[in-house]
């Protein structure tokens, strides 16, 4: 894997101008209702009446941000300047990758002879270094779903600017395309990365290091979590996510958030969204069991006993926690097993 360090950039950047993004251009299907609404005024609701070709000409972080209304730290949060702010952004990453491309022409080899790895090195240097994008080290031990600026792409540009592996992999594929990079969202066993996909080129990008990272598939099949091939196969793990795709990972961060809250019947609403958005994922459907199940038993009679045949925990492999912060929730297994004695989640 190759790892590029964040010194690449002084002090004392120049600001810049704003990227203007090409007109979102809708199918002639499209509602008209949904049609003239602005990107930033897009609801979830909106985006569940496109079709597939619609959402791939929306922009990535208005559909992020459009799933995490209404929870826990998104009050007073203002779409358009969230937008706007990454547009920003975009516009100083294209400005200092223009000014320092001489160095890749210059010397290609220290750049694993790929411009776009440079490209890339630049994208997250000047995130990190200039607009202060972090790992919310709080998290790294204590997984909460709760507070939406931990998942969703608004809390990386507002107050700490910090995110986890769920929000700041969005942030970087939302820059890159405004770029025009090929950027993809791609999964594994409780993360989230993202990966440069063109007709020429292919490489991961761990968004959530210091400095440039770009391990190879083989790491992700073996971090955070070893996993086997009936789990790639179950999760969809390890292949580009299509803007289908996308949207129910969003769904299922949303789903988990409202699961946590306690908000059980709109948590089994978002996953059963996202396994509708998403069907080739099959763990969604063993969240949307789990938040059922837990319901179930939250309203059941205090006399009536708890059936064993198939417990919502028989869905989830009892794992240890791992560093990180907040993550998409281990999948169920191919089979379901009996669940391991333990206290309740």
């Amino acid at each position: 894997m190759a790892i590029a360090g964040v010194a690449l950039l002084g002090a004392g950047l120049l600001g810049g101008t704003l990227i203007p993004r090409e007109a979102t251009r809708k199918s002639d299907h499209a509602p008209p209702a949904v049609a003239a609404v602005p990107e930033h005024r897009l609801t979830r609701f909106d985006l569940l009446t496109m079709t597939p070709d619609e959402l791939a000409k929306i922009d990535i972080a208005a559909m992020n941000i459009a799933c995490a209304d209404g929870l826990p730290g998104f009050e007073g949060v203002d779409p358009k300047a969230v937008l706007a702010t990454i547009d920003g952004w975009a516009a100083r990453v294209k400005q200092e990758t223009d000014r320092h491309i001489y160095k890749f022409h210059q010397n290609p080899s220290e750049y694993e002879n790929s411009e776009a790895f440079f490209r890339m090195m630049m994208l997250v240097t000047v995130l990190q270094l200039e607009c202060g994008v972090q790992y919310d080290q709080d998290k790294v031990l204590r997984p909460d779903f709760t507070d939406s600026r931990s998942v969703f792409i608004h809390g990386l540009t507002g107050g700490a600017k910090s995110g986890t592996c769920i929000s700041m992999p969005v942030l970087n594929v939302a820059v890159g395309r405004r770029l025009g990079y090929p950027l993809k969202l791609v999964t594994t066993i409780a993360h989230v990365y993202a990966k440069w996909e063109s007709a020429t080129e292919s490489f991961n990008i761990e968004c959530t290091s210091r400095g440039l990272l770009t391990p190879p598939d083989d790491h992700f099949r073996e971090w955070p979590f070893k996993i086997t091939d009936a789990e790639v196969e179950f999760g969809n793990y390890l292949k580009p996510l299509s803007p289908s795709q996308e949207l129910a990972l969003f769904f299922v961060t949303r789903g988990h958030a409202l699961y946590d809250l306690g908000r059980l019947s709109e948590a089994q609403e978002a996953y059963s969204t996202a396994h509708r958005l998403d069907p080739t994922c099959r763990l969604n459907l063993g969240f949307l069991a789990e938040a059922v199940g837990k319901e179930m038993a939250k309203n059941r009679p205090p006399t009536v006993q708890r059936p064993r045949s198939l417990p919502p925990e028989a869905w989830i492999p009892q794992r240890p926690p791992q560093p990180g912060g907040p993550q998409p929730r281990i999948p169920p297994s191919p089979v379901p097993t009996p669940p391991t004695p333990g206290p309740p989640r």
